[in-house]
């Protein structure tokens, strides 16, 4: 006869998922609240914030730092994930890994640290 496992009893708490490092979450969310970035006044879906991988230390399974990140509309978003990430920079006319050192530099809530480190990356 089989064991059943234990059961966790209600008031276990879970275990504390672990912070990624350069998780900047005031950041992220201030990149949120800015227009898209390939169409700052026509888009009416939810900003998110994407994450640049090209030249950022980023790439397949592997997110750069929030740092990194610039706004686009959900709609925007998904066509950049469809296309690609150069294709969509030459049909919008945009340099995503230099406006997100732009946003690096302006936010509010990255330290020195952090904004500097948006120049470091290759």
């Amino acid at each position: 006869v089989l064991a059943r496992p234990a059961r966790l009893e209600a008031s276990s708490p879970l275990p504390a998922r672990p912070v990624r490092a350069g998780a900047a979450p005031l950041h992220l969310a201030w990149v949120r609240g800015l227009p898209c970035a390939a169409s700052p006044i026509g888009c009416r879906a939810p900003v998110q914030a994407h994450h640049v991988r090209i030249g950022t230390g980023g790439g397949v399974g592997m997110k750069p730092d929030d740092c990194w990140t610039v706004p686009l509309c959900g709609w925007h978003h998904g066509e950049l994930h469809t296309v690609g990430a150069r294709t969509f920079e030459r049909r919008h006319g945009l340099d995503l890994r230099a406006m997100a050192e732009r946003l690096a530099t302006r936010s509010p809530h990255l330290g020195q640290d952090n904004a500097a480190g948006a120049g470091r990356a290759a």
